[in-house]
């Protein structure tokens, strides 16, 4: 393959079979679906897809037997899946680390087990079977046509990748790529914490609100009275949402046709939260039947077939029309529509949305029950004070998701640089030789 035929950085070698560093075992086999849910620890498949190196607490149960021959997971193995629906997502690999405990393996995955973890590191194994160059490797293996599978046979005979003859250097780029991957895992953490803080932060604002003094209203220090979703501030009101908007609650185009140049701009489900770029255009003939359904910036738009959690604003300046799939809802002059936005995807809002939608697993809302809900109305100077409070929240968010996506481009970058050989860390060894 490719590797082979790169010019090897001094003090590489090349492995031309993988098959020389070790030899293949099979996961679990011959179990039943009743031997599932209890007994001892297994690896589920999605944990070996999604994490570089095994999560030992993302696991599921397994009966085995007494005397029972099935494969145990040693310190070191190296976990392929063994299909996928896409090519570039076959033979994906996690490491085992963990040195205490029984587990097994599901049997969709299969393992490879290390005949000298001497002489390649599974500290360095979790990055290097990760890296663009071996994921390409692994995928050129992969066969079939609607769900692509991995030969064992291929894969010991015929994966190549070049590695460092010293292990002390294998150690240190997994050392240095272990420090990002601890820096990305903390601001996982955060970011996780302050969704949760404005997950709560969101309940509490869209059902007490926030006073003239930037205070979150309590029972405790204001006067609340009873309505039919609770106990809410005295200063709101309760509506229903066809009595806070100016056009009938409506639907859009219910067949759009085909795609027209120079037709009508027409917004689907697959549009929100998009940058509305590439909506379908509607032939104009077509669009002229559903003029209640156009729209002109500022609605706010809820998804009502199919899925029934999408919400979106209208960009401003948009002028077009909706899809059936759609519900567009313009209202009055004293509404921020962004409040009904955070509102209609709060868990509060959800609740009442959630109330009035049928089916499972194709859902919908009909536009009827939706005129007829019941929402809370603060003033409009409360609607911004609770955006304000809200926009402040995101920032926050944001920051800490800029901080992530920086971390993973610097990991990414140190991956290919250092997984190659293209940079080296021979310093660090001959620092740690002095030291």
């Amino acid at each position: 393959m490719e590797e082979n035929q790169m010019e090897l950085p001094e003090g590489w070698k090349n492995i031309s079979k993988l098959e020389s560093f070790g030899k293949v075992f099979n996961g679990l086999s011959g179990k039943k679906k009743d031997d599932f849910g209890y007994g001892e620890p297994y690896i589920p498949y999605v944990n070996v897809f999604k994490n570089a190196e095994v999560d030992i607490t993302e696991i599921d149960f397994v009966y085995v037997r007494k005397g029972e021959k099935q494969n145990e997971l040693i310190y070191g193995d190296i976990i392929f899946t063994t299909s996928s629906e896409t090519v570039e997502e076959v033979g994906m690999t996690s490491v085992f680390l963990a040195k205490k405990g029984k587990y097994f393996l599901n049997s969709f995955c299969f393992i490879f087990r290390l005949s000298d973890i001497g002489s390649l590191l599974p500290e360095y194994a979790q990055y290097l079977f990760r890296s663009e160059k071996v994921r390409y490797n692994i995928s050129l293996l992969g066969q079939g046509s609607t769900r692509y599978n991995l030969s064992k046979t291929r894969l010991l005979k015929e994966l190549t990748f070049n590695v460092p003859e010293n292990v002390t250097e294998q150690r240190q780029i997994a050392t240095i790529l272990n420090k990002v991957d601890e820096a990305i895992s903390q601001t996982e953490k955060l970011r996780a914490k302050y969704s949760r803080i404005k997950t709560g932060l969101m309940q509490d604002l869209l059902t007490k609100g926030i006073d003239e003094h930037g205070n979150i209203r309590s029972e405790a220090t204001h006067e609340f009275k009873d309505s039919p979703l609770g106990r809410i501030p005295v200063e709101w009101d309760v509506k229903s949402l066809d009595l806070l908007t100016q056009d009938d609650i409506c639907y859009g185009i219910v067949q759009v046709g085909k795609n027209v140049f120079g037709g009508v701009r027409t917004i689907a489900i697959k549009d929100l939260n998009t940058n509305y770029e590439s909506v379908h255009l509607t032939d104009v003939d077509i669009e002229k039947r559903y003029s209640r359904s156009r729209v002109n910036g500022g609605e706010i738009l809820l998804s009502i077939k199919a899925t029934t959690d999408k919400v979106d604003i209208v960009p401003k300046g948009f002028i077009g029309n909706i899809s059936r799939d759609v519900a567009k809802l313009k209202f009055n002059n004293d509404i921020i529509p962004l409040f009904y936005k955070y509102y209609f995807l709060s868990e509060f809002g959800r609740k009442v949305l959630d109330s009035i939608t049928i089916g499972s697993t194709r859902k919908e809302i009909s536009i009827a029950p939706l005129k007829r809900i019941e929402v809370l109305k603060p003033k409009k100077e409360e609607q911004a004070r609770i955006l304000n409070t809200i926009k402040s929240c995101d920032i926050s968010l944001n920051k800490i998701k800029e901080q992530a996506s920086k971390l993973q481009s610097i990991k990414k970058g140190l991956m290919q640089d250092l997984l190659s050989g293209k940079v080296r860390v021979n310093y660090l060894i001959s620092e740690m030789a002095s030291a």
